[in-house]
């Protein structure tokens, strides 16, 4: 049986939450803005395999984001394409693992055919070749139309995550946001139409 990420509400920063395990703190500040929407949107999620009780320091995914307001995000892909685009990056991560940090956000953007993912954590932008090397790898899946978005926090067991519930945001994320930019700009900005 597959388990589903259910989106409920809207955050004040960035539309609907995707809420897997355990929920992250409700309030988010000092974050774009989402263009436009809000609801409840359900996608199958493969399921993340929880690691052992026993597995202090196992990397494991905290929650999902959706960044753009669910219905946007329903005109421009379905469920099951969100799903196989994110299976392989998380289970890529996790599976890495070793010099990461015990907890950090993973931000991807899909294009038709093309994808980039940007790592960050509470001390910056995380450049780690080889991870992004077995990343560029996984192969990309068809976007309808425009960018979908998604930030996934990463969090090692027995690790307490960040009391403030901001993003880790990307550097060049922070630059390009500007005030109350939408996060389709933020992307075009950091990652420009080819």
């Amino acid at each position: 049986m597959r388990s589903s990420v259910v989106i409920v509400g809207a955050l004040a920063c960035c539309g609907p939450r995707a809420e897997v395990g355990r929920s992250p703190p409700a309030a988010r500040e000092a974050q774009p803005t989402p263009s436009s929407g809000e609801g409840k949107y359900e996608a199958p999620v493969p399921p993340t395999p929880a690691p052992p009780r026993d597995a202090a320091g196992a990397l494991a995914v905290d929650h999902i984001d959706l960044l753009q307001p669910e219905d946007v995000v329903a005109q421009r892909t379905d469920a099951k394409t969100l799903s196989a685009l994110l299976e392989p990056i998380m289970s890529t991560v996790i599976a890495y693992s070793r010099g990461l940090p015990d907890e950090f956000d993973a931000f991807v953007a899909a294009r038709a055919g093309a994808a980039r993912i940007w790592l960050a954590s509470a001390t910056g932008d995380l450049t780690v070749p080889e991870l992004e090397r077995d990343l560029a790898k996984i192969p990309r899946v068809a976007i309808r139309s425009g960018t979908v978005a998604v930030a996934i926090r990463f969090v090692r067991g027995g690790t307490e995550v960040s009391p403030h519930g901001k993003w880790f945001l990307p550097a060049s994320w922070k630059a390009a946001a500007g005030q109350g930019r939408v996060i389709d700009e933020i992307i075009d900005r950091v990652w420009p139409p080819q």
